[in-house]
């Protein structure tokens, strides 16, 4: 039993197991998910502003959300359960839909939450009422490897993002 739980351990130190943990649909939310395990707050400031030390954050890959008949499957949310709840949609292969992010919304009515699109694809000219959109290359940008390990191996894998 403990030879199995060594191993489950290396497992989730590596952040290989991370990166194929699923389909290349949701790379991206696992990665930044194995950024969370690294620096909570760094992974937090790739989406929003908000500045919070606590030790009782909660990043939840694949979260389900239900308020009344409203439902929805979101990709990656962060909470401390008390003040912080950010809600990111994340967009790769296709464009999101109005009636997509009005379900999340409303999934999420009685909790104040902050609700976030990454996606690959942005048009300045379409607007998405009560979400921050952040595109893949800002997120990229915003990244500094530095801010998340001082392990060079990490490190390069981040810059590599």
């Amino acid at each position: 039993m403990i030879e199995i739980e060594n191993t489950i351990q290396k497992l989730k130190e590596s952040p290989l197991f991370y990166l194929f943990v699923s389909s290349r649909e949701l790379f991206h939310s696992n990665f930044w998910y194995w950024l969370s395990t690294l620096n909570p707050q760094a992974t937090i400031n790739l989406f929003s502003n908000i500045n919070h030390g606590s030790e009782n954050l909660n990043f939840l890959r694949e979260f389900n959300q239900r308020n009344d008949k409203d439902k929805s499957k979101i990709d990656l949310y962060i909470t401390d359960s008390k003040d912080i709840n950010i809600v990111i949609e994340n967009k790769v292969k296709d464009f999101p839909k109005f009636e997509q992010l009005d379900r999340i919304k409303k999934s999420f009515t009685n909790i104040n939450s902050e609700f976030v699109l990454a996606t690959l694809f942005h048009c300045d000219d379409i607007k998405f009422d009560g979400w921050n959109i952040i595109t893949y290359k800002k997120i990229a940008e915003k990244i500094k490897p530095q801010h998340f390990t001082e392990n060079n191996y990490y490190q390069n894998l981040i810059a590599d993002y």
